[in-house]
C-alpha cells in the first residue's frame, strides 16, 4: 500500500511541479469539475518568465493569484522546486509521503502561501504552493515549494461533492479574505448565506497612505477583498475601501459592488488581458468594478479574440472566446 501511495505520489509531485501536459486536459467528470471550481477558488498564480521568455526565471510569479494561510502543523516544504517533499493528508493527520526529508523545511501555522497548481486524481488532491515571501530555516532564508496531497473516498471526488471536499481542505489551507467562492452542493450549485459583513468601527479615523494591514488592525477583516494588478478593493458594510500599490487612496460610502466575470475559451489555458493588462488564465472567474473595459484572449497559434465589456455593478456574466485560427 505504501509503494502504490508512493507512486501516486510521484504522480501527483511532477504535476504540483506544474508540469501538466495538455494531453491530461480531458474531460473526466466531475473531477474536472471540482478541479476548475478550485482554480478558481483559489486564484492560481502563474509561474514563468515574462512576456516572450524575456526576464525572470520558471520560478519567477509572472501574475500573482489568491493567498491562502496555513491552518495546521505539520507540513514540510524545500528550498528546492526539484526537490520537493510530498505531504499526505488524511484528515486531521499529515506525513511525508515522499521526497528527501533531510533538508525539509518546517511550515509555520499562520504562513501565506500562492496556490501554483492544483490537480484532482482518483482520490486525492494535489495543491502545490509557493511561499509569498522568504521563509528562515536552518541558517537559509528563501520563498518554500510544498506539495500537499489531501486523500479522499473515490465516491467523493467522483461526485464532485465540494460541500465535503471544501471544509476538509479549508481545515489546512483557508483562502485568505472571505470573498472567495463558497462551497457548492452536488450535482448543482448551491446558495450559500454570505457572511454577514464586518460592521466599521466609526470611532476609527482612516488616513491616506495607511497600508493594508494597518486597516485590518483598526477596523477587523472585510467582509470582502479583491485585487486586480496594483488596485485592492476591501468592502465593509457601510463603505469601500479603494488601494493602490497597497496604501489607502480613497474611500466610498457608496461605492458600487464588483462584478464576477467569468472568461472560458475554446480551447482552453488562453491568456486573459484586461485594458492590455495581464488578469489570468481561461477558465477564471474576475472580480471586477463596474466600468467599461476592453477584454483580449490569447493563446499562441490562434487570432486574438477581442470584445468591449460592460460590467454592471454587483452582476455575473459569462464569456466564452472561441478562438479561431
Amino acid at each position: 500500500m505504501r509503494d502504490g501511495m508512493r507512486l501516486k505520489s510521484l504522480i501527483a509531485l511532477s504535476l504540483s511541479c506544474f508540469l501538466l501536459p495538455s494531453s491530461w486536459a480531458q474531460d473526466r467528470g466531475r473531477r474536472a469539475e471540482v478541479e476548475e471550481s478550485l482554480q478558481s477558488r483559489y486564484r492560481i498564480t502563474k509561474l514563468g518568465t515574462g512576456v516572450l521568455g524575456i526576464g525572470g526565471s520558471e520560478s519567477s510569479v509572472r501574475h500573482a493569484g489568491g493567498v491562502v494561510v496555513l491552518g495546521k502543523p505539520g507540513i514540510y516544504g524545500t528550498y528546492l522546486r526539484n526537490q520537493m517533499v510530498s505531504m499526505a493528508i488524511h484528515g486531521e493527520r499529515a506525513e511525508v509521503l515522499s521526497g528527501e526529508t533531510n533538508n525539509a523545511v518546517p511550515l509555520s501555522v499562520g504562513g501565506r502561501y500562492y496556490v501554483v497548481a492544483v490537480y484532482v486524481g482518483d482520490d486525492s488532491i494535489t495543491v502545490g504552493l509557493l511561499s509569498t515571501g522568504n521563509v528562515a530555516s536552518g541558517g537559509q532564508n528563501a520563498p518554500v515549494w510544498a506539495s500537499l496531497n489531501f486523500f479522499f473516498d473515490n465516491e467523493t471526488l467522483a461526485q464532485g461533492d465540494t460541500g465535503k471536499i471544501y471544509p476538509e481542505l479549508d481545515r489546512w489551507l483557508l483562502p485568505e479574505g472571505p470573498g472567495v467562492m463558497p462551497p457548492a452542493a452536488a450535482p448543482a450549485p448551491a446558495a450559500v448565506a454570505a457572511p454577514s459583513p464586518a460592521r466599521v468601527k466609526t470611532a476609527v479615523e482612516l488616513l491616506p497612505g495607511m497600508t493594508r494591514d494597518e486597516i485590518v488592525a483598526a477596523l477587523g477583516m472585510p467582509s470582502r477583498e479583491i485585487s486586480f494588478g496594483n488596485h485592492r478593493w476591501m468592502e465593509y458594510r457601510d463603505l469601500v475601501l479603494s488601494l493602490s500599490q497597497d496604501k489607502l487612496e480613497s474611500m466610498d460610502r457608496r461605492a458600487e459592488l464588483p462584478a464576477a466575470v467569468k472568461v472560458s475559451s475554446e480551447p482552453t489555458g488562453a491568456e486573459i488581458y484586461l485594458d492590455g493588462n495581464f488578469a489570468g488564465s481561461t477558465p477564471s472567474t474576475l472580480q471586477l468594478q463596474p466600468g467599461k473595459y476592453k477584454l483580449t484572449v490569447r493563446l499562441a497559434g490562434f487570432q486574438d479574440w477581442l470584445r468591449d465589456l460592460k460590467v454592471i455593478a454587483g452582476s455575473e456574466l459569462n464569456v466564452d472566446a472561441k478562438l479561431g485560427k
